[in-house]
């Protein structure tokens, strides 16, 4: 009887064992996942909102009349010597922007903006107007100070350039063809641009800068002031998603010299220098895109009296890498005049530390 039981078991066995491969086969165990936290929502940047309601009082809308040159007409000789009349006087007007920097009432805006302006109207966010006067300018970096006297004016707050990155979110704010404040967005696209005929580096941006956003505001995230939108890449007259500032820093710079002095204070050595020749460069193991050689020295010139000579390579200012390029020429400029400086030149192989005080460079 055991036997037969055993036997006649192995069925029902069988049956229990497929019956559990049909199950698991139907309904197969699920794996398990990987979740990764989701960001909270409100970490989330839906708007930049606050950084524009910070800014955008502080950039106004600027506007200036300016006399035509132009040749004499036949009428005009006729009115002269038959009415006895003068010509009268042609008139253009342009538009632009500016900046409030100071809450005593100085502006930051291009030269090209108020360049030979007989008249300049600032009008504000809230839609006051008033006349400014010209504190200074620098053509060489395209920018002019200005002046209005306004109470309650917000000046604007500067970001720390040294903190901003290819691919930062960056603001326009101007007054792009006269129809009022406008907003473009778009990134940081590159740093230290150079090119454009103009003493400067430029912020490079793809947010869109059109005909009167000149002098505007460029702003980070947080509603600082990042750069003073000066030139577009346009090509027949349509934005090619190139536009430049001039940045932040630089622009205080200047800001601050015209106030203090007048004009826009540089350190000027009395060279003539140029971006080391690669094949010189690789000779002497100097780093890619590093130093500068001199090539001509003006005669009583601060580089002449310390001791430098035509051929020396200057690599280090103050320590400093010297750029091979614009900026390490801009370098030099941002020294002040009287405070020496510490310059490491190559010579024959060798380098060489040497003491030099610049002086105020000759103004053109």
């Amino acid at each position: 009887m055991p036997k037969f039981l055993r036997f006649a078991g192995w069925p029902l066995i069988t049956g229990i064992l497929c019956a559990l491969l049909y199950l698991q086969l139907q309904h197969p165990s699920q794996p398990k996942l990987q979740t990764t936290g989701i960001a909270p929502q409100e970490d989330v940047i839906h708007s930049y909102a606050d950084a524009v309601d910070k800014a955008m009082p502080s950039v106004v809308n600027i506007f200036t009349r300016s006399r035509i040159q132009r040749a004499p007409t036949i009428e005009d000789w006729f009115n002269r010597f038959y009415l006895n009349q003068k010509p009268k006087p042609q008139y253009q007007t342009s538009l632009g922007s500016g900046v409030i920097v100071d809450d005593s009432g100085f502006l930051l805006t291009n030269y090209h903006v108020i360049e030979n302006a007989e008249s300049i109207l600032v009008m504000m966010n809230d839609g006051r107007e008033t006349l400014a006067s010209i504190v200074g300018f620098d053509k060489e970096i395209d920018l002019a100070v200005l002046k209005i006297n306004l109470r309650n004016i917000q000046a604007i707050e500067f970001a720390d350039i040294n903190q901003a990155r290819v691919g930062d979110i960056v603001l326009a704010i101007g007054n792009p063809f006269g129809v009022g404040q406008t907003v473009t967005q778009g990134i940081i696209s590159a740093a230290n641009r150079q090119g454009l005929g103009l003493n400067s580096n430029f912020i490079q941006t793809d947010a869109s800068i059109n005909q009167g956003n000149s002098g505007g505001a460029l702003i980070n995230s947080r509603g600082k002031l990042l750069g003073i939108n000066t030139a577009i890449y346009n090509i027949n007259g349509v934005f090619a998603g190139i536009g430049y500032a001039i940045p932040g820093d630089t622009a205080l710079r200047v800001l601050n010299d015209i106030i203090e002095t007048g004009h826009v204070v540089r350190g000027w050595l009395g060279i003539i220098a140029s971006p080391v020749p690669p094949e010189i460069a690789n000779k002497i193991g100097l780093p890619k895109g590093i130093g500068l050689i001199v090539s001509n020295i003006y005669k009583n010139s601060p580089a002449h009296v310390a001791g430098i000579l035509p051929g020396d390579i200057i690599t280090h200012v103050n320590k400093q890498p010297l750029s091979a390029d614009q900026v390490g020429i801009d370098e030099i400029s941002k020294t002040r005049p009287g405070e020496k400086i510490s310059v490491v030149v190559i010579r024959e192989g060798k380098a060489l530390e040497i003491g030099v005080t610049p002086e105020d460079s000759p103004r053109k």
